[in-house]
């Protein structure tokens, strides 16, 4: 049965509206920098693309760095020496 109360219809749409947008925030495709500029996020494709660009090497260049310094910016740039 339908609610005739206007609230609890609201609520309804609220809460679905709520997670289709959530859903969608979290699949942002668009993002091309990293979300968080002090660690480098393997597991974010964007991410990759963006410090083997950024650092001028091949993604198993950047794999290999990180296992051996670790995921900080920081530390990779000393590695690398830029």
């Amino acid at each position: 049965m339908f609610s005739t109360n206007p609230v609890s219809g609201f609520c309804k749409f609220f809460s679905i509206f709520t997670i289709i947008k959530i859903n969608q925030m979290s699949d942002d495709k668009n993002k091309i920098a990293p979300q968080d500029a002090s660690r480098i996020n393997l597991n974010e494709p964007y991410e990759v693309k963006y410090w083997t660009n950024k650092f001028g090497i091949s993604t198993d260049e950047l794999r290999k760095v990180i296992e051996e310094v670790g995921d900080s910016v920081r530390a990779v740039k000393a590695y690398l020496g830029k």
